[in-house]
């Protein structure tokens, strides 16, 4: 991994974390609330997970824009974002669906899949420009 990947990885984290906030938290928390399972929910987040959870995502993107995909802009980067986020996201919301008691419904699924498409699509943005800048 080279030091443009590592960085591109370490600010696509770095957005994916603050604006996972503005969405998940402050635009959607009271949806989330209101479409809550019955299962076990922590009392507060454990906001290292959920950090290092965007860390992991970031270098994910950067690692597949770098070697495999050659993403160098943000236009495309967005795109990439989100057709991966988008995809893992509806993935993800109907194994919670199915599994566990963490959201109530298809509505959540959907609600999800959007928010975590509009996400990925910001931090693919990211991390495809910096891939792109030249030195």
């Amino acid at each position: 991994m080279t030091s443009k990947t590592f960085l591109a990885a370490l600010a696509g984290g770095v957005v994916n974390f603050l604006l996972g906030y503005v969405i998940f938290n402050l635009a959607l928390g009271s949806f989330y609330a209101a479409h809550a399972g019955k299962g076990a929910t922590r009392a507060a987040p454990d906001m290292i997970a959920i950090g290092l959870g965007c860390l992991v995502f970031g270098f994910l993107l950067a690692f597949i824009f770098a070697q495999w995909a050659g993403i160098k802009t943000a236009l495309g980067g967005a795109r990439g974002g989100a057709i991966i986020g988008g995809i893992a996201g509806l993935a993800f919301a109907l194994w919670r669906l199915g599994g566990t008691y963490v959201i109530d419904g298809y509505l959540a699924v959907f609600v999800d899949t959007i928010a975590m498409t509009v996400l990925s699509a910001a931090t693919g943005a990211i991390v495809g420009m910096i891939l792109g800048k030249d030195k």
